[in-house]
């Protein structure tokens, strides 16, 4: 028999081993050779089927253990989990049978849970649920499978895959109702109603509850459920109303006080119902348990931070975050970190700190990155069919084991011999297993690293493209606004031929209200064409560069809308010819013009102000992208 991994059960082969030289030992003083083999038979025919059992007990809780341990080799709380692995193997006795063996084992699933380490959850249930089947005749066999396959539902759910965490969950539900677990049936219940309201299908969720409601009666868990299936319905005040009975059956449970009055507090906030969005989130503060920054905390900050921002007290805001980088999310795992600073970034982005806000996007991209999901769904199917080859190695090794056995009962063969053969026959696979598996993983280790080089390949000739895309896009706006700059000029002249010729023609009428309205209709067209060819120019301008404005104003905050402009023009290389034909100006005031705001900038006369404006611009360019 052997492990998914390859080592071998041996202690079979060794117990066996020991068998044969007693029975050895207990013939040497029989001289009779018909004797001596009738004596070793006895002997063996009373010890094997107890050796049997025994073996095969001890092989199954070391399969166990040697998944559990591999399945946590790579987690954060790989000490934690190891310690507790050897703490209830310590405690188990040798004899247990599959299903006692389950259940010894079973909290390793709510620490998983606890953990968030979801992939090794659902990858133990899996194999211990489907291992339990095969034995399964009790009731209590039945019921640690309804356990198992809830837990596989809930790490499917959380993983992601709600399609297999459905079909886990209502194989434990139909094993629940068959047995008449109502329990279990219950927390069943419970978890297919988060996974119906995760995929948005509130309808299914709310009759989940219900059918909760009927089978445990109402509770201060399943009145919050029911608030956030309704919340997500937008009946916020039958939301409320459930909330509020949440309350009344959650007294004294503070743990549940607290999960209640944060969902209370928050959706009050959506409503606009600040003053009692306050209150409840200031009570959701007080029920917390003892412990300090756990994630009940920190949901409860980000509440107030978002009331707060609600509020317009953006100072009260910025304190909160400021608390909750500090002192909460230290605290929590890489999970809980990179799924709440995105909401932090977020929140600083209405608070218009974009700056803080990308800083909160690139840990969280970082911590998802090691988190990824899609990496996860790879690796899930890829230790899946580890396991199922695993699986149908110990299916044949136990089937050739029974066989064996079988052989021993029925054949008048010697003892001895048989040892032997079995003994070198397991030596043999042990050893071509080995072999081959060890050349398994070299080859897949060898085509994981080409898939790997292949894709940085491919990453990296895609950002280049994207980046001479954007070159090209940025080159194509430039020469848009260069032609759309002519145009302007070309437009200017005319109007200025237009507007001397209507001066002309004023000259020569002699009525006093005709060479006025002719005088208005001339400052008009000036006026008009001003301000079009201006917001023309703007939007161009914006659409080349659009930091320049929030850059110019970061580094200036003095300059006004005039100065603003006019740097626009400089920026893009306009001469002071060209601006004063934009702007309507003559040429000796524009250069003024450029001479006060070089000392608006303190700029001294031998640094070009362009090259300045592009080096403020073009950094806050790179550090946006």
């Amino acid at each position: 028999m052997y492990t998914q991994y390859g080592r071998p059960a041996l202690c079979l082969p060794f117990l066996l081993a020991c068998v044969i030289e007693c029975c050895a030992a207990a013939c040497r003083g029989v001289r009779c050779v018909a004797l001596r083999a009738a004596v070793a038979a006895l002997l063996l025919s009373c010890v094997c089927p107890v050796v049997a059992g025994r073996a095969e007990k001890n092989a199954l809780k070391e399969r166990w253990t040697a998944y559990l341990k591999e399945y946590v080799q790579h987690t954060p709380g790989r000490k934690f989990y190891l310690n507790e692995i050897n703490k209830i193997n310590r405690s188990n006795a040798d004899s247990l049978k599959p299903a006692q063996l389950a259940a010894s084992y079973y909290p390793m699933c709510k620490m998983f849970t606890e953990k968030g380490d979801f992939l090794s959850e659902v990858l133990f249930a899996r194999m211990v649920f489907n291992e339990v089947k095969k034995t399964a005749s009790k009731k209590t066999d039945f019921l640690i499978m309804a356990k198992y396959a809830n837990s596989a539902g809930i790490g499917y759910t959380m993983l992601g895959f709600h399609e297999e965490g459905r079909k886990m969950f209502d194989r434990a539900a139909a094993i629940a109702r068959k047995h008449g677990f109502r329990k279990v049936l219950s927390q069943i219940y419970t978890n297919q109603a988060q996974l119906y309201y995760d995929t948005h299908d509130y309808a299914k969720a709310l009759r989940m509850l219900i059918s909760l409601k009927s089978l445990a009666g109402a509770s201060s868990i399943l009145y919050n459920n029911m608030a956030l299936v309704y919340c997500g319905q937008k009946d916020m005040p039958t939301a409320i109303a459930c909330l509020d009975s949440a309350i009344q059956c959650a007294a004294g449970n503070r743990d549940v006080l607290s999960r209640v009055y944060i969902n209370k507090g928050g959706l009050l906030t959506e409503m606009g119902k600040y003053k009692e969005a306050e209150s409840a989130l200031v009570m959701a503060e007080k029920t917390l348990p003892g412990e300090k920054f756990t994630v009940s905390e920190l949901m409860i900050r980000l509440n107030f931070v978002q009331l707060y921002i609600a509020m317009g007290q953006k100072h009260k805001a910025l304190s909160e975050i400021g608390y909750i980088e500090e002192k909460v999310i230290p605290k929590q795992s890489d999970a809980i970190k990179g799924k709440y600073l995105k909401e932090i970034a977020t929140l600083y982005m209405k608070l218009n700190y974009y700056e803080r806000a990308s800083r909160c996007l690139q840990e969280s991209m970082k911590l998802n990155d090691s988190l990824n999901f899609d990496n996860q769904k790879r690796q899930l199917f890829q230790m899946m069919t580890w396991y199922d080859i695993a699986q149908l190695r110990n299916d044949n090794m136990e089937l050739k084991m029974k066989y064996d056995f079988a052989n021993i009962k029925l054949r008048n063969r010697t003892i001895i011999s048989v040892a032997t053969i079995l003994v070198a026959v397991l030596l043999s696979v042990l050893v071509v297993v080995s072999i081959k598996k060890r050349k398994n993983e070299q080859r897949q280790s060898a085509i994981i690293l080409e898939q790997e080089k292949k894709l940085r390949m491919l990453e990296q000739k895609e950002h280049e493209w994207e980046k001479k895309r954007m070159e090209s896009e940025i080159g194509k706006k430039s020469r848009e606004l260069t032609t759309f700059s002519i145009d302007l000029s070309s437009i200017d002249n005319l109007h200025k031929n237009i507007c001397e010729e209507l001066a002309e023609l004023s000259k020569d009428i002699a009525e006093e209200d005709t060479r006025k309205r002719v005088n208005a209709i001339s400052l008009k067209l000036r006026q008009q064409t001003a301000n079009r060819l201006n917001e023309g120019f703007k939007t161009y301008f914006n659409e080349v560069s659009p930091l320049f404005d929030a850059k110019l104003k970061e580094a200036h905050p003095n300059l006004t809308q005039n100065d603003c402009r006019l740097c626009a023009y400089i920026y893009m290389g306009l001469t002071s010819k060209e601006i004063s034909q934009i702007t309507f100006r003559e040429v000796e005031s524009v250069e003024k013009s450029r001479n006060r705001l070089r000392k608006k900038i303190s700029l001294g006369s031998d640094v070009s102000i362009r090259g300045y404006l592009q080096s403020i611009i073009d950094d806050g360019q790179d550090s946006a992208s």
